[in-house]
């Protein structure tokens, strides 16, 4: 069994609470050591400037959401420049429910992005990004 000690830190940066309430339940197994949400790019952006240098404050895992009213483009910018000066690498993945492929083309164009995912999150994917077996 994984020790608390190896398992990731997730922050969350999408403004649907519902999705935050998925994701608190879907960790009740504790899948991720913490989930940590954001409603506002400008306080993600902010917690990582100050927390740069500081590894044991950065989360492993990004969840990101792009809906028109949001400004996840923004923040994909402002992450771009701020990343290479950061202490740890950050997994970074899309979660949204917009279906349009130049969403996803363009989300997929930074380089650090990894997956765009649909919502609903499926709960093996968000299990497999924690590196949790899926297997009973």
């Amino acid at each position: 069994m994984d020790s608390l000690s190896t398992k990731k830190i997730l922050f969350v940066l999408d403004h649907d609470v519902i999705f935050h309430r998925i994701l608190t339940f879907a960790n009740k197994k504790s899948n991720y050591k913490g989930i940590y949400f954001y409603t506002q790019a400008t306080h993600l952006l902010s917690y990582l400037k100050e927390h740069r240098s500081d590894t044991a404050n950065l989360p492993d895992v990004l969840f990101l959401d792009i809906p028109p009213s949001n400004d996840g483009w923004l923040f994909l910018d402002a992450y771009d420049e701020l990343r290479t000066g950061m202490s740890k690498n950050i997994a970074v993945y899309i979660v949204s429910a917009s279906v349009r492929q130049y969403d996803k083309q363009r989300a997929l164009s930074y380089g650090f992005v990894l997956d765009y995912i649909l919502k609903p999150l499926p709960m093996d994917k968000f299990r497999e990004i924690a590196g949790v077996s899926t297997q009973a």
